[in-house]
C-alpha cells in the first residue's frame, strides 16, 4: 500500500513539473512582451510631451502651444515616471508669474529637470548629471 502511495506522489510531482515547465516560459514571455509594449507607448508619449514642451518654449505666448503641451502632458501622465510629472509642474509654475517676476534661471532649471527625468526613466544607467538642454530665451 505504501508503494502505491509513493507512485501516486511521484506521478503528481511529475505532472506538476510538466505543467510548470510548459507554463513558466509562456508566462515570462508574455510578461516581457507587456514590458516592451509599455516601453513603446512610453517612448511615444515622451516624444509627444517633449515636442509639446519645445513648441511651448519657442513661443510661451502661443496659447495653442500651451494647449498642446498640456494635452501631451495629460496623455503621458499615465505612463511616465513621477519625477517627470513633478518636473513638468515645476516648469509650469516657473512660467505662471508675471514678466517682471519671471526667473529665467528657474525656468531653465525646470526645463533641464524635465529632460533629465525623461532620460533617467528611459535609461537609468545613462550619464545625465551634467546634461543641459539649452537656455530659454528672454521672454518678450
Amino acid at each position: 500500500m505504501a508503494f502505491l502511495d509513493t507512485d501516486i506522489i511521484v506521478g503528481i510531482i511529475a505532472a506538476l513539473a510538466a505543467v510548470l515547465s510548459a507554463s513558466l516560459p509562456y508566462y515570462l514571455t508574455k510578461r516581457n512582451e507587456l514590458k516592451v509594449k509599455i516601453m513603446e507607448i512610453k517612448l511615444a508619449r515622451y516624444d509627444t510631451l517633449l515636442s509639446g514642451l519645445t513648441e511651448f518654449i519657442s513661443d510661451p505666448s502661443d496659447t495653442n502651444a500651451l494647449h498642446q503641451f498640456i494635452v501631451s502632458y495629460n496623455l503621458a501622465s499615465g505612463y511616465v515616471d513621477n519625477d517627470v510629472i513633478i518636473a513638468c509642474h515645476e516648469f509650469l509654475s516657473s512660467m505662471e508669474v508675471s514678466d517682471d517676476k519671471w526667473d529665467k534661471q528657474k525656468t531653465n532649471d525646470a526645463i533641464n529637470h524635465i529632460f533629465k527625468a525623461v532620460r533617467k526613466d528611459i535609461n537609468p544607467k545613462a550619464p545625465y548629471s551634467n546634461f543641459v538642454v539649452f537656455n530659454i530665451p528672454k521672454r518678450s
